[in-house]
């Protein structure tokens, strides 16, 4: 039996600001197929980072569009299985994982366990496999941590394996992040203090400072209007959030004893230009999936999942007083999110949540 009334939203590619809603009524046609609901999912900058990189980075993949002049934003959240021909996964089921912006997802579940499953099927075999895979949610969970978690939980992991890759790196007792407002600023900060052995400075618009320095994430907060209080040769690294190329330079021409610059995200997704040959270290790609797997060779995938899991439920706590949430419902509510996403004009102190 098809579901009707299902949807997804497809994205124009080269042109973020249009998108348009198309009716695709599921039903699960072929054994071993699943049909999930959709419950609830977070829309932050870093799903605009997903459609800035959807071709480059391969997240167009994840679930495709109906032509290629076009892109599903892939999200982060919660979903119940409805319907099914699979031995295994049965309705009522939930699962956490990257859906796609819509109401309903068709899946493909091979290595089922207690642990959840994976979905490679069609483009997403070429995906890392944080992305494929489909992990149990708790029952009963508690809408408001479940909410949390569907906002912190890839931005947190990502602020994690970058505090990884930062403790392994070249020694610098200075680190400065662009962008210090972002979630996955912040989540980074949080976790690279809990060390205790470097200074945190974050750098953002006069309008969200007061903001950055009552989260207590960074021992000093600065506007942009003021980089050049950063000028002098201590070692220190650079982790840009924001892909502002002018601010990047002004930063790399005025900390001469820089030993690293990490681009993270595109926060500021409509000030991209192509890097320009900036004075000192060459600026480095952060991909999070690849440290993730490098991390998990090193100490096993289980011992690394089970410390980043204790992480994140320390920082969750700490998010509690600073994070407000704030639901959107439907087709509509996702287009007024995504918009104040691209247009910058989202306050730090919400998270979008998106019930479809």
């Amino acid at each position: 039996m098809k579901i009707e009334g299902s949807y997804r939203i497809e994205i124009k590619r080269g042109d973020l600001g249009q998108h348009r809603t198309v009716s695709v009524p599921v039903k699960a046609d072929e054994d071993g197929e699943v049909i999930a609901t959709v419950d609830r999912f977070a829309l932050t900058a870093n799903n605009v980072t997903y459609a800035v990189h959807g071709a480059d980075f391969g997240y167009w993949r994840a679930w495709p569009a109906a032509d290629d002049r076009h892109g599903v934003v892939p999200v982060w959240g919660t979903a119940t299985i409805v319907q099914g021909r699979h031995e295994t996964i049965r309705p009522g089921q939930r699962f956490w994982g990257f859906w796609p912006s819509a109401s309903h997802a068709r899946l493909h579940p091979v290595d089922v366990s207690d642990a959840g499953f994976s979905d490679i099927s069609g483009a997403r075999a070429e995906l890392a496999p944080v992305y494929t895979r489909f992990s149990p949610m708790p029952s009963p969970a508690r809408p408001e941590e479940e909410e949390l978690l569907c906002i912190f939980q890839p931005l947190f992991g990502t602020g994690f394996l970058l505090d990884a890759k930062l403790g392994a790196g070249p020694a610098a007792p200075k680190v400065v992040m662009t962008s210090a407002s972002s979630k996955t600023a912040l989540a980074a900060a949080w976790c690279l203090k809990q060390r205790g052995t470097v200074e945190l400075v974050g750098l953002t618009s006069t309008r969200n400072t007061r903001f950055v320095e009552s989260t207590g994430c960074f021992d000093e907060v600065l506007p942009y209007t003021q980089v050049e209080r950063l000028a002098g040769d201590a070692p220190a690294v650079l982790v840009d959030f924001a892909g502002n190329q002018p601010i990047v330079d002004a930063l790399h021409a005025q900390m001469t004893g820089l030993v690293a610059s990490l681009i993270v995200g595109d926060t500021h997704w409509d000030a991209i230009e192509p890097p320009a040959a900036a004075v000192g270290p060459a600026r480095e790609l952060f991909f999070a999936p690849s440290v993730w797997q490098a991390e998990a060779a090193r100490e096993g995938a289980e011992a690394l999942e089970a410390r980043m899991g204790a992480a994140r439920k320390a920082f969750l706590e700490h998010a509690r007083g600073w994070i407000a949430i704030r639901r959107f419902e439907g087709p509509g509510g996702w287009s007024e999110a995504f918009r104040l996403l691209l247009s910058g004009s989202a306050s730090p102190a919400e998270g979008f949540i998106i019930i479809p």
